[in-house]
């Protein structure tokens, strides 16, 4: 509801920018300074509008994905979605201790968005060339380990990393919610997804069987 009632003004905002951009072409004598000035206005309102849209689309994400799933007709082959993920930017070593199906009652695209947000981490943060992940069933669940070789998470950071809107890469667009919201959506389906050693930043997670 309160992401909602963000969403009215913030479309107001974007929608008064569209005009004054019109307007600012009909100023009279072609004032450049003037309109330099009100071009320079008109964008940083718009950036800072446009960035306050994305996190309250990125809080509803959270706030769905902390209520607990338990629809019987969402599953995938986690063996499938790991072998098929890839990412252009990094050098990918997978380890699979075995080649059968692995159902778990969890959407294909939370488990390639989970893969896809550490490789992202892992990039831009840690400046990583490199990504090990690696794969096993215990009992009725799956353990996966991901790490890089990138520069080590500090300690600082680890203790915030799943902190609301926390992020060390502000300027490139990032709302701190990444992690969080998957770390909630494995939750929610009985899995967890914690940060195992701060030395090639490598995460852990558990996830359940169907």
């Amino acid at each position: 509801h309160i992401s909602h009632e963000f969403k009215s003004p913030l479309s107001a905002i974007l929608a008064a920018c569209e005009l004054l951009q019109d307007t600012i072409h009909n100023i009279k004598n072609n004032n450049i300074i003037i309109i330099k000035e009100s071009q320079e206005l008109i964008d940083l309102i718009k950036n800072q509008a446009e960035k306050l849209e994305k996190w309250v689309h990125e809080l509803l994400n959270l706030a769905r994905a902390e209520i607990p799933h338990a629809n019987p007709d969402i599953h995938c082959d986690f063996n499938q979605v790991f072998t098929d993920f890839s990412y252009p930017n990094l050098s990918l070593h997978k380890q699979n201790t075995t080649n059968k199906s692995a159902i778990i009652p969890i959407s294909e695209h939370i488990i390639h968005n989970l893969l896809h947000q550490i490789a992202l981490n892992a990039e831009q943060h840690g400046q990583a060339k490199n990504l090990y992940l690696a794969w096993a069933i215990q009992k009725d669940f799956i353990f996966l380990s991901i790490s890089n070789d990138g520069i080590p998470i500090s300690e600082n950071t680890a203790k915030r990393l799943f902190t609301p809107f926390f992020t060390t890469a502000r300027t490139e667009g990032n709302t701190g919610l990444g992690l969080l919201t998957l770390q909630a959506l494995l939750r929610a389906h009985g899995g967890t997804l914690v940060l195992e050693k701060l030395e090639n930043a490598q995460f852990s997670i558990q996830i359940p069987l169907k």
